[in-house]
């Protein structure tokens, strides 16, 4: 199940990914505290009773998979989930959970845009769309980062 939805860049990293249903995972709620090593916060779920977290399943190949293991590290726990899809179907998903926290920092905007973006995408809901813009921001020191990560919205434009 992704957190960070926003497809653009999974399809960039994952071609052959195949988006399987717009879920929900109840009992877990949506953080920004996953140490990162760029110096911020990135999304991460923890339990929480009566609280849900939004999402995709997507399917991704064997060697996709050992990609995205790849990708996310250490710093993760690969854990397996129950969600439930739109029309009330449960799958069995994969998700991510960090094993690094902090509560001091916070994400990049050019991050938290990324994750609406994937919202957005995912046609959540407007109260929890409007969690995520209330989700504090720090701006990213390294411009060079920065730029690349807003230009993935520049390169859809232009692709229109």
């Amino acid at each position: 199940m992704a957190q960070t939805w926003q497809e653009t860049r999974l399809f960039s990293r994952f071609p052959n990914a195949k988006r399987v249903s717009i879920a929900k995972l109840d009992n877990w709620k949506l953080t920004f505290r996953m140490l990162a090593v760029d110096g911020s916060t990135k999304c991460d779920i923890e339990p929480s009773s009566g609280e849900r977290v939004f999402g995709v399943v997507y399917a991704l190949s064997e060697s996709e998979k050992r990609l995205l293991d790849a990708i996310e590290g250490e710093r993760y726990e690969c854990v397996e989930v129950c969600v439930s899809t739109q029309d009330g179907q449960h799958l069995n998903a994969f998700a991510y959970v960090a094993n690094t926290h902090n509560d001091k920092l916070k994400p990049y905007s050019w991050y938290l845009n990324h994750v609406i973006q994937g919202a957005y995408e995912a046609q959540v809901s407007d109260s929890y769309m409007a969690m995520l813009k209330q989700t504090p921001v720090q701006e990213d020191q390294d411009k060079l980062r920065a730029k690349k990560e807003w230009s993935v919205y520049e390169m859809n434009e232009q692709g229109k």
